[in-house]
């Protein structure tokens, strides 16, 4: 449906921008329902996003020691993070397309015509042009549209969150495995000298007669296997100290051991599975594919827009007004096929979101156990090297008093250097299934004071 409307030329020219303002207001009155959504779901888009900001269920208990600030500053400056960062606002400058498209389109342009009198063409002159169009109806598809913007910016940030929990827990890790791989190290140097003491000790034994060249040949064995170890462990710390590098800087780090993780609070084990940023991350992206589908299911309906224009062809303003209704009504089967699409996304996101929380409570479960019988592991570990050392010494004063052989020495000493290796191995475990724990809840971004920190950054 279209109107043409011809003002006088006695208010041509000098009224063409009276009439341009006239036009806009037209098309902002027009619009004034769906541009309303529009203003509406921006104030939305930012209740949305704090809402679905998890509250700390703990206190930032190392945020102020200087382990806690390295790695905080480790995680805060990542590109990967920098990265995320830039995602979120790709999405919410997707959604604010969205919204732009409710409100009132102007374009100014103009048409240049000539005029053909017997053959003859005349002067060409430039017609000004004004026109705008706003969409007035279209069953809700623009509302679903800018609710699943929402739940994209919510997905991001909660990716955010995700990415900003692995990093802090990759430099926990650095900085612990440099230091576990440094204590490694001094041990296979210790074990090594001892070796070769006790190679020394046993030539001059053999020299004396007190022994036969199989002692001898056991004790180089014995210290090319320790030098062997030596050599694999100088391997992993040259290794660890790279990844330290990258994590924390060259010549940077924390300087101090990696405190223990704070206990995890688990009193609300499904708020816990809930809560994690897995699971808050696919709850987004379900909400945005159900959002998407109700927008396909509205198009089934036509769009209804007001179109205006304005010109001056030189005999007078020319107005034009449109209402033009507009739907497909044989497109093929593409809405069946786009709703079915959503449908079966949807179905893939709700069976994603049940395996994701069986893991997560499989892996809190398996975290409660590496607790307690990691309590346990490192209890024995020290009992045993107790023990382990207290053998090797006696072993040893036989050996000196020469009633026992070589052999009974070699194994002690290699039992001994292997009880303190399995110690070490224990209290890394231990300690760093702790920040596993806090990891899969989330809840070492608040040890560290990184939630809020990580808020601030994104504007």
């Amino acid at each position: 449906m279209a109107v043409i409307t011809h003002l006088p030329r006695a208010c041509g020219r000098a009224s063409f921008p009276s009439a341009g303002l006239a036009l806009a207001g037209l098309l902002a009155l027009s619009g004034c329902g769906l541009a309303v959504v529009a203003q509406e779901d921006a104030a939305a888009a930012v209740a949305a996003e704090q809402a679905a900001r998890v509250p700390a269920r703990m206190p930032a208990t190392l945020a102020a020691t200087d382990f806690g600030r390295r790695v905080a500053a480790a995680v805060r400056d990542h590109p990967a993070l920098a990265g995320q960062g830039a995602r979120i606002n790709a999405a919410r400058a997707d959604l604010a397309a969205v919204r732009a498209g409710a409100r009132p389109q102007l374009s100014l342009g103009a048409d240049v015509t000539a005029a053909f009198v017997g053959g003859a063409t005349g002067a060409a002159r430039l017609v000004p042009v004004l026109e705008g169009s706003q969409l007035l109806f279209d069953a809700g598809a623009t509302r679903a549209r800018l609710r699943a913007g929402r739940e994209s910016i919510l997905g991001e940030a909660i990716a955010r969150e995700s990415l900003a929990a692995d990093l802090a827990l990759r430099a926990v890790e650095a900085a612990h495995d440099l230091r576990h791989q440094t204590r490694l190290l001094r041990l296979a140097q210790g074990n090594v000298a001892v070796h070769e003491q006790l190679l020394d000790q046993i030539r001059t034994r053999v020299e004396a007669g007190a022994g036969g060249e199989g002692d001898r040949f056991s004790a180089e064995s014995r210290l090319a296997d320790a030098r062997a170890r030596l050599a694999a462990i100088r391997n992993d710390l040259d290794r660890a100290t790279a990844v330290h590098a990258e994590v924390f800087g060259v010549g940077s780090g924390p300087s101090g051991p990696v405190p223990p993780a704070p206990g995890l609070a688990l009193a609300d084990t499904a708020a816990a599975i809930a809560d994690s940023p897995r699971l808050r991350g696919i709850e987004t992206r379900i909400a945005a594919a159900v959002a998407t589908r109700d927008a396909v299911r509205a198009s089934v309906w036509p769009a209804l827009a007001l179109e205006l224009g304005v010109s001056d062809p030189g005999g007078g303003i020319e107005g034009r007004a449109a209402v033009r209704p507009r739907g497909v009504i044989a497109g093929g089967g593409q809405r069946q096929a786009a709703l079915a699409r959503a449908d079966a996304q949807i179905a893939e996101l709700e069976a994603q979101r049940d395996s994701a929380g069986r893991e997560v409570a499989r892996a809190l479960a398996f975290l409660r156990f590496d607790q307690l019988s990691g309590q346990q592991r490192l209890a024995a570990a020290r009992a045993a090297l107790a023990a382990q050392s207290a053998a090797r010494d006696a072993v040893r004063d036989q050996f000196d008093a020469g009633r026992s052989d070589s052999a009974d020495l070699l194994e002690a000493q290699r039992e001994l250097f292997q009880a303190e290796v399995t110690l070490a191995e224990a209290e890394r475990l231990l300690l760093l299934s702790g920040y596993a724990g806090l990891t899969l809840t989330g809840d070492i971004l608040d040890i560290f004071g990184l939630r809020e920190a990580l808020a601030a950054q994104v504007p």
